[in-house]
Parts: structure tokens; sequence; C-alpha cells
């Protein structure tokens, strides 16, 4: 090699050497590439945001009620710092989430925010869909900033999806046009391609395709509950979130079947002057300007044009049957759900007495005992009943019945009820109306309150937000120092041989006792377990008259029967439960009581399963005269160790009515119990062997149970 070549060669080192050191600069943070191009968001605060991504084609024009078609690709770079439209409506003055944009049909894009610098290239992604009735809303409004989200390491993506007779029509020419598609629910269709939009770019804004949460508010959380149902949106989420969605089959949103929404659909276009179910007809209702297709509707309006306004509905491909249909057979989605409601969702619909009178009506001979649960001051104030039962029956009461079903399946369930008010409204505010919760989820307090926003306030918001990201994060909202969503503890309520488990539910009033408790905070959350303890009993023996000894042979029936439900207890129930529900599993978080029959069983569960609950109560029961020698027999282990069942048993009550047929078994227990130096409390009180007497029993140990 000459010299000069090997000079040249040198210098071609030097420089490929600069350039190993100094390599192109990486494009900047507020750059993302999408697959349909590249988008510029704007970064503030530590958190970067883009806004109107297009996620789907503009339904317009012979899109329109067509499913979301795939967007146009772009070259260069997109701006991406502005909201895009909100989908076509008429805004209402009092919307609790006012628009940031002006409606229109082209409204089908995404936004997205995430930490400028991420902690990690695989965030959780949080998605959410805004509530309006399916009529109103959309992705714009300030409350719904994602950047608190951001902050603690979230990946927050909203969307905005069609909304009244643009998101939800159908007509008999819509169905000849295209008898094999979905149809109807053009609202949901645009969810979910917009599920798939995250599914398949948000890695490039740093979150995890793999750890999707759905979350939304409303009509939006009936929307979460309809995805977790939808067959297609399947595997698209990983986790749910539901805020005052509802749930119940036939409630507050229950859909119409397709063919009920086409007749509304051809009830529409009479109105608009649209004849006919073909493709002329089809046609000329595309080309309707999007004003005569709100036709001045809106949340406010939207029950005066019901006859013209099917809503969501049952189209068999894509909403396939009602969420609590769904649940009840365990055909949902099997993620983690976090599902609750506020205190006093209408409170700011106080309703006439004739409205509230219907709404009583069906409680039936219950009346009385509803109205003074709802207004325990007996102030005559029936419109406040009323909203007691709307916000209860509409909201509440679907939430904790979807969070028992989703936890019956197996699914991590978490269940919440937010009742705080902001500062500056507290004084004629007298609950958390419905959609006050959000501002604080989002941490978006000032946004929503200004200058009036308090330190407590935004105390609360920190925390509430801080849970949903947790869920989303790990699929449990606990951790950090905040405080704990518990599991519960659990007590196993045992029937009498008269009744079956629905006997402590019906007669008993357990839940209702349960429940005034908890509101007057006399007693902790607890689950109550109500087994069936009715075993087959051969036929050839007599019954058991109660009040009387029984022979040897029914004796003998009744204390196999008993060693079968404990062994079923331990073996099947108590695992069940266990791995079911949200619940701590050691024995000082379980207690049992059972009456009569059901005290028989509970008194040879203590015996022989000491180790098991820490809290006994034993009532109408005891050890009959002919049947010492046996229980002491059965039990020698047990009476043996005083100091062992000191250790193990919290508390054991006994309890009886001086007129219950039972009292002299009761005192035989008492009295073996205190020979054997075995700690517990004994109580007659007056009454005999009836539901009077147990129900006070119950009132008077729930109080007591796992302090």
């Amino acid at each position: 090699m000459s010299p000069k070549i090997d000079r040249i060669a040198a210098l071609g080192a030097v420089l490929l050497a600069l350039a190993v050191a100094n390599p192109a600069p990486a494009a900047p943070r507020t750059q993302a590439r999408t697959k349909s191009g590249v988008v510029a968001g704007a970064a503030a605060n530590g958190v970067v945001s883009w806004k109107g991504i297009p996620y789907a084609a503009p339904p317009v024009g012979e899109l329109r009620w067509r499913a979301p078609q795939p967007v146009a690709p772009w070259t260069g770079v997109r701006a991406a710092t502005e909201s895009a439209h909100d989908c076509m409506q008429l805004p209402f003055p009092s919307d609790a989430a006012p628009l940031g944009t002006p409606p229109a049909e082209d409204c089908l894009y995404v936004n997205v925010w995430a930490p400028e610098t991420p902690a990690s290239a695989k965030l959780p992604v949080l998605f959410w869909i805004h509530g309006g009735g399916f009529v109103n809303g959309g992705s714009s409004p300030s409350v719904y900033d994602g950047s608190a989200f951001a902050r603690r390491g979230v990946v927050l993506v909203s969307l905005n999806h069609r909304l009244g007779r643009f998101g939800f029509f159908a007509h008999p020419s819509l169905t000849r046009e295209s008898p094999n598609e979905p149809l109807g629910n053009y609202g949901y269709l645009d969810q979910i391609a917009a599920l798939r939009w995250v599914r398949d770019n948000v890695a490039a804004f740093g979150g995890d395709p793999g750890n999707v949460t759905i979350f939304g508010e409303s009509a939006g959380g009936g929307s979460v509950n309809t995805l977790l149902v939808s067959p297609l949106a399947r595997g698209l989420f990983h986790k749910a979130i539901v805020e005052s969605g509802g749930g119940r089959a036939g409630g507050l949103m229950a859909p119409r079947t397709l063919s009920e929404a086409e007749a509304v659909g051809v009830a529409f276009a009479t109105l608009g002057g649209v004849a006919g179910d073909d493709a002329a007809a089809l046609a000329a209702l595309r080309k309707l300007p999007p004003t005569d297709l709100v036709r001045g509707m809106n949340l406010m309006t939207m029950d005066q044009q019901r006859d013209t306004y099917a809503g969501p509905m049952v189209d068999g491909k894509i909403v396939t049957e009602e969420p609590e249909t769904a649940f009840r057979a365990g055909r949902q989605a099997k993620v983690p759900y976090l599902v609750g409601a506020n205190n006093r969702e209408f409170g700011f619909m106080p309703l006439p007495p004739a409205a509230v009178d219907g709404m009583l009506a069906r409680f039936g001979a219950d009346k009385d005992e509803v109205v003074a649960a709802y207004d325990p001051d007996h102030t005559g104030h029936m419109g406040e009943v009323g909203v007691g039962l709307m916000s209860d029956g509409a909201m509440v009461e679907p939430a904790r019945l979807l969070a028992r079903l989703a936890s019956a399946s197996g699914q991590p369930t978490f269940e919440y009820r937010f009742s705080y008010v902001a500062s500056s409204i507290r004084k004629d505010t007298k609950g958390a109306l419905h959609a006050t919760e959000i501002p604080f989820v989002f941490e978006t307090v000032r946004a929503k309150y200004g200058e009036a926003t308090t330190a407590e306030d935004e105390a609360i918001a920190a925390a509430a937000n801080a849970y949903w990201v947790a869920f989303a994060r790990t699929s449990d909202p606990n951790g950090d120092g905040r405080p704990r969503w518990p599991a519960y503890s659990v007590l196993y309520l045992l029937h009498g041989g008269g009744d079956e488990d629905s006997g402590w539910s019906t007669i008993g009033r357990a839940g209702f006792i349960l429940d005034n408790l908890l509101a007057e905070k006399g007693a902790l959350p607890m689950l109550i377990v109500m087994p069936n303890g009715s075993l087959p009993r051969p036929a050839n023996l007599p019954p058991l008259v109660p009040g009387t000894a029984p022979t040897p042979e029914v004796a003998a029936a009744t204390a196999a029967s008993q060693a079968r439900f404990t062994s079923e207890l331990m073996t099947d129930i108590v695992p069940f439960v266990e791995k079911t529900y949200r619940v701590r599993s050691d024995a000082r978080s379980r207690a049992i009581a059972g009456l009569s029959m059901g005290g028989g069983q509970t008194q040879r569960v203590l015996v022989t399963r000491p180790d098991a609950f820490a809290y006994v109560a034993i009532w109408s029961a005891g050890v009959r005269p002919e049947g010492a020698e046996a229980f002491e027999k059965e039990a020698a282990s047990f009476l043996a160790a005083p100091e062992k069942a000191r250790n193990e048993i919290r508390l054991l009550s006994i309890r009886v009515g001086e007129k219950d047929f039972a009292l002299p078994g009761s005192r035989n227990l008492d009295a073996l119990l205190t020979k054997n130096r075995i700690e517990h409390e004994f109580q007659v009180n007056g009454g005999a062997h009836t539901w009077i007497n147990w129900r006070l029993y119950l009132s008077e140990l729930l109080p007591r149970l796992f302090r």
C-alpha cells in the first residue's frame, strides 16, 4: 500500500471512530412512530402528550354507519398537540365535563399521555372511555387530562367514539347492505378499534400492550362491562375498572334487540323524510346533515326521543347478551375487576312523589321498612327516599352484584364506594353525585374546582389516582402506605333443621342487619356465607320431634350427619370460599355461628376443629343428657386443653331463650365447658326457639367479630 493510500485509510478509521462516538441524535421523546406515521406531541412538567391521533378513517359520507376503517398513512411528521373534534352531539351547559373542542362527525381520534422519562420500556396502559349517556361526552375535557397518571408511570390513552344516532343506529337498509357484518353498535366498534390501535401502537409511546386496563364512567363504565362480555373484544385488555356503570339486566341502560332498533331507525328515517329500506333510502340517510341526525338530542332530552333513538342494542355479534346474564353464566372475560359507584349518584334530581310511590310499589309489604331505611330521621321527604332508591338501584347495587358474580368466577375483584364531597361545595351537597369522582381519579381537581380546591381535596385525589395506578400495574390497588383495601373476614352462618340456607337471608334478615350496622359503623365489613347444612337422612328414620329425646337410631344418624357436615365444611366449603373470594384465610379471620340444628353443627366443629374458627357462637343448641357421654368422648382432646383453646378461640358464646326447649342442653354444654375450664360466655334471655331471638343474637354478635 502506498503511503498516500495508507494515510487515507487511517483518516477513514478516525472518521469512523468519530461517527461511532457521536451517533446521530435520537428522535425527540415528543415523537412516536405509529403504524400509520410519525406523530409529534408536546412535553410539559415531566409529561409528554400526543393529542388528536387518528385510529380510524373519518366515519363520514359512505363510511357513516360502517365499522371503523383503516387510517390512511401519512408521510413526514404529523402534529399532535391539540385535541381533535369530539364526536357529533349537542352539548348541554350543565355537563360535569364540558367539551374542549367543537363536536364534528370526523372524530375518531385518541390522545396519549406518557412520562417524559419512563422508568421502564414497558409501562402499564390505562384506556379511558368517557361517559355521557352515549349521546354526549368526549376526550377533550380538561378533567380528563392524563398527566397525573403519566407522572405515576402509566401510559394513559383516551378516545372519542361515535355517539347518538351516529354511534347506535339500525335500519333494514343497513342490514340489507351488510347482512354478515356487525351492525348497529358502531360506537362499541369504535372502542374495539381503538383497543386494537393500542395493541398495535402503544409500545411506540412506552406502553405495554400486554398490560392494558380499560376504565370508564357512567356510559363509559357500562361500555367496560359490555366489552367484558363482547366476543370481539377478547384479548384486547387485561384488567377492567367500572365507575358507576350499572349492570343489572333490564336496568337503566338496558339494550334493545337489533330488530327493535331497526323499527326505531325506520321511525327516525320517516321523521327525516326518508322512506323505504333499499339502497336509495340508505344513501339518503347518509346524506342527511349531521345536525339532522342530532335533532336536538342530548343527555337532558334523550328520554323524549326514545321513539326515534335506540341507543346500544343486542346485535348478536358485537353485543350478544347483557352483562348480568353473561356474568351469571361465567361467560365474561376473567380479568381483575375493580367496580363501584358514588353514594348519592342522583342527588341532583329529586323525584316527584308519584315516581317514588312507583318505585316503592315493588317492595310490597316491606315498603314501610324501605322508607324507614332511606329516611331514618322520619323527615317525610319522599324525594330524598327516591334519590336513595334510584342511586342504589341504578348504580350501587348493580356494582355490588357484578362484584359478587366476578368474584365467584375467580376474578380478583375490588369494590369501592366513593362518598367524598369537594370542600368548596360540601355545605350545600349531601353526598358524592354522579361523575364527581372523576376529577379525583384523574387528579384534576384544580381543573374542576379552581382556586377553591383545598389541600384535603388534593390529598383525596392523589390517593384515588394512586389506587387506580396500582391496580393497573399489579391488579391490586393497595400499597405505598395508602389506607388498605382489605380482604374480608368471613362469618359462616348455619341455619336450623326446618330451614335452608336462604332462611338467614329471608326470615333472619342477616344482610339487612349487617348493612345497618355497617352504615352506623357498628360492625366491620365482612363476608357472610350461609351453607346449606341439611344433609340426607335415612328414609326409615322417624322424624325428630322438637323438645323430645331422640331414639338411639335418630341420635346416631344425627351424629353421622354432623360429622359429614364438618368434613364438607372444612374440605369443600371453606377452601372454595377462600379460593373464590377476596377473603383472609387464617382462623382469626373466620367465625362460625349456628342456630338449633346449625348450633349443633357449630358445636361439633368447635370440639373437633378448634383451630379453624376464632369466633364461635352456638344458639339454641347444646348437649342432651342422653348424649353427654358420647359428646365428652368426642370432645375429649378439646376439653383437656383449655390453654390451647384460650389461645385459638377469641370468642365462644352460647345463647338460648328461657322458654326455648333447647335450654337444658345449652345448660349442659355450659356446665361441661365450665368444668373443664374452657373460657366462654353463657347467656339466657327471654323468648323461645324463634327467629326473634336469633336475629337479636346475630345483631349483638356482629359488632364483636374480627376486632
